[in-house]
């Protein structure tokens, strides 16, 4: 059981850590309230005329493409999709701040650019007449040819038709094409028209059930004028009081077909109105006193829902009649194509896409992104490999990484520090007086009482110098190693290099790590795709009181999904493995299949408490608001899995655990999971360097924990109560013969033999001992054996564990593992 002071400890380090977490998490809160910032970057200022808005954006479900959309801010008139004359440019920057970003080495490509607006207009029944004065200088005429060219950035061939005054006459409506454009706009400065006779005339035939435009469910006229209709204070058309009253009888039914009426000034005196200088009628139309011999044109914009503006405006215009038609639009789709490797691991990732003239080579719009995918704990891979292939090629890393780990550990190390013990405590015998390290070596071997002969190999490993041989032949130590002798002893098998025993201690934790990690991978790829997160998505919505099932509810569940599929799945099967393999090595001196189930129920409970941490984290992620990684906020669940995981192991063991061991395994499980992140290209699936960091977790996670359990198997007898307590060697038989049994008795060929208990009833050869799978076992081959209070049968045995103890005759043994 983990002592007070050290929980102690434990909590203190939680709760520091916890509230250091909340304070730099706020802060990255309000960092992260800048990451869905759609603002233009301050280090590329622009004209805010320039900036498009991103309204949405929207990854496909493979995370092949990402669609954006934009809207484009006032006075933009320009056809982005146009790639004749403009040239799109795309920058990406990725980092963990905005402050660390980086050049994304692997960015991705414009796949396309999509008018939006002329699609949804399109799909609308939509048309719309421009009536064009060419009673203006040319200049005048050249500038309405260009707004009809904006308007036809949005509005088909089939959509947008075009009238021109001149003199007393109005044209027919003509389809806008390319020759019409080229060819018609042509002043005729030296004739006046009849403005009003003109648009009453397009009216008419706008609202006659016959024309062109019966079929159309929204209608509007745009009246591009000079907007002179007097002349000396007389009206220049003689029947303009007459067509001023039929225009005004004409506007219920051109409310009644949903007819709407525009009208821009086009002279070398009208100047852009800002809205502050713009008189607002009932409807909250924009309205302009531009002359008064228009105002009953005014008027009819009013009442027909349309605009009376003193500069042409095609956004304002357009803008308004969607408005004014509940057609709801985004101008533009951008639609980026993400490379084969590409990876997200929920780094802020930074967009900019500029819209350049070929000609002039200006910027002409500019939109920016901040976006974020992935997560550290399950990245995002494109064009990556199958689930089947991915878990195979991580099955040969793993192999690969442990048959290495093994080769270093089982043979290469031990073999080095056998040299290094060959070079520093072997030597030739040259004769008498012959001393090493200030020390006077004996001229005997201290096992065989052979005098040494001159060219003899002599072992100076403690004070009992003796033959080379005669130390292999001891089981390469001294005969006093042990009680007596501390330093005599250097195990290393030259004859057999796979002996077990030649391994390096913490060959059996790194590798039972590696294990655990390996299987904590596998089974999380396998699971992520079961993981039910309902549960979870529950919770999150009832602390939010967002119903489940509305929009907010699916908005919600898309910008918070990686949290809650995952992290909770990861904190459980990392638990859940690593407890189980290494309490097999902590849970020493029991039967294996007690071993199991003990293992068992202890990776069990740690698995769901695992899993809760990273729930918990998850949860306060979501109320601070952050949607990308935040290495100080995830400490919370690592500190709290890696102790769960370490006092799981250890509790009721011989294994103790120190707070500095708590400590570096917490960090190097933070460090194992976002070292990676600060590759931006790779040329492996990401998905195999986080088997990387299960790895590592796992591995360090056991070395931390072997630390502090015993290096050695010396076992030992403690006797008491019939004789002076002693302390009986009992690794001295099972080091050199592991299949040695050991016997107990009143005989003297027993190997411990009781002849210090005469007055009980003690047979001669009472119990015997063995070791089996590193277990020792006590077999009783009389009555009178008691083994934890329970005695057992004659042929009976049990294991026995560390402090266990047992009765025969008078005395008392108590088995005790324990270091030299």
């Amino acid at each position: 059981m983990m002592d007070m002071g050290i929980l102690k400890k434990y909590i203190g380090i939680g709760c520091m850590i916890v509230v250091s977490c909340c304070l730099a998490a706020s802060c990255n809160y309000l960092e992260n309230s800048e990451t869905v910032s759609l603002l233009t970057k301050v280090d590329k200022p622009v004209n805010n005329k320039q900036q498009a808005t991103v309204t949405n954006f929207e990854f496909t479900k493979d995370y092949r493409f990402l669609d954006i959309s934009l809207k484009l801010n006032e006075g933009i008139d320009v056809e982005l999709s146009d790639t004749v004359s403009v040239r799109t440019q795309l920058h990406q920057l990725v980092g963990f701040t905005r402050n660390t970003l980086g050049e994304d080495r692997l960015p991705p490509v414009i796949y396309d650019i999509h008018n939006v607006a002329k699609d949804e207009v399109a799909a609308s029944n939509i048309k719309i007449m421009m009536l064009v004065d060419l009673s203006l200088s040319q200049d005048l005429v050249d500038r309405e040819r260009e707004a009809v060219k904006q308007a036809r950035t949005i509005l088909a061939p089939n959509q947008l038709y075009v009238a021109f005054m001149q003199g007393g006459q109005v044209s027919e409506s003509y389809a806008l094409t390319d020759y019409i454009i080229s060819n018609y706009f042509i002043s005729e400065s030296s004739s006046s028209n009849y403005l009003y006779h003109s648009v009453l005339t397009k009216l008419v035939e706008m609202t006659d059930s016959t024309s062109l435009f019966a079929d159309a469910e929204h209608k509007g006229l745009i009246v591009l004028s000079g907007g002179k209709t007097y002349d000396n204070d007389r009206p220049i058309d003689p029947r303009h009081f007459s067509v001023q009253q039929r225009l005004t009888e004409l506007i219920p039914a051109l409310n009644q077909r949903n007819i709407s009426v525009y009208s821009a000034l086009f002279s070398a005196s009208a100047k852009q109105s800002t809205i502050s200088e713009l008189s607002l009628n009932d409807g909250n139309r924009p309205v302009i006193d531009a002359q008064q011999e228009l105002g009953v044109l005014r008027l009819i914009c009013n009442q027909t829902n349309g605009a009376f503006l003193s500069l042409f405006d095609w956004k304002t215009i357009c803008e308004d009649f969607m408005s004014d038609h509940k057609i709801d639009y985004d101008d533009y789709h951008i639609t980026l194509l993400m490379p084969d490797g590409k990876v997200f691991r929920g780094n802020l990732t930074s967009v900019d896409i500029d819209f350049i003239d070929k000609q002039t080579g200006n910027k002409i719009v500019t939109s920016h992104l901040d976006y974020s995918a992935g997560n550290v704990f399950y990245p995002i891979v494109i064009g990556g490999k199958s689930l089947s292939e991915l878990l195979f090629r991580g099955l040969l890393v793993a192999f690969c990484l442990m048959l290495v780990v093994w080769i270093a550990l089982q043979l290469v190390l031990p073999w080095l520090r056998y040299q290094m013990f060959l070079r520093k405590h072997v030597i030739r015998y040259a004769g008498p007086q012959m001393s090493k390290d200030g020390l006077m070596l004996a001229e005997s071997c201290y096992l065989c009482k052979g005098q040494f002969e001159l060219g003899d190999e002599v072992v100076t490993k403690c004070r009992h110098t003796m033959h080379k041989e005669c130390w292999d032949e001891n089981g390469y130590q001294c005969p006093e190693h042990g009680r007596n002798c501390r330093h005599g002893s250097h195990y290393y098998n030259s004859k057999n290099m796979f002996d077990s025993r030649n391994a390096t201690f913490y060959l059996q934790w790194i590798l039972a790590g590696m294990i655990a990690g390996w299987l904590a991978w596998m089974f999380f790829l396998l699971r992520m795709h079961l993981y039910d997160n309902s549960l979870l998505t529950h919770i999150m919505l009832f602390i939010f009181g967002i119903q489940a099932g509305s929009p907010e509810a699916d908005q919600f569940i898309a910008d918070y999904a990686v949290h809650m599929d995952y992290q909770p799945a990861f904190g459980f099967f990392v638990s859940f493995f690593i407890t189980l393999c290494l309490s097999l090595l902590s849970l020493r001196g029991i039967r294996w299949t007690t071993r199991i189930i003990d293992a068992l129920i202890r990776a069990f409970i740690a698995g769901v408490l695992g899993c809760l941490s990273f729930a918990i984290n998850c949860i306060l992620a979501v109320i601070i608001g952050i949607k990308t990684n935040s290495v100080v906020l995830d400490c919370i669940p690592w500190i709290l899995m890696t102790a769960i995981i370490m006092y799981s192991v250890t509790c009721h063991t011989r294994v103790r655990t120190r707070p500095l061991w708590l400590f570096i395994a917490c960090l190097s499980g933070v460090i194992s999971m976002y070292i990676w992140t600060l590759v931006f290209q790779i040329a492996v699936d990401f998905r195999l360097f986080l088997l990387l960091s299960f790895l590592l977790t796992s591995v360090v996670l056991a070395v931390c924990i072997a630390f502090e359990a015993p290096k050695s198997e010396h076992y030992f007898l403690q006797a008491s109560g019939a004789i002076k307590p002693i302390e009986i060697a009992l690794y001295k038989w099972l080091r050199s013969n592991p299949s040695a049994v050991i016997t107990m008795g009143q005989s003297v060929d027993c190997s411990i033999h009781l002849s210090w208990d005469i007055s009980s009833n003690v047979a001669p050869v009472h119990a015997e001992l063995f070791l089996r799978r590193s277990t020792l076992y006590i077999k009783a081959l009389e009555k009178g054996v008691i083994l934890n209070g329970k005695e057992l049968e004659a042929g009976d045995s049990d294991s026995l564990s560390h402090g266990s103890h047992f009765i025969i005759g008078n005395t008392t043994f108590t088995y005790v593992e324990k270091d030299l």
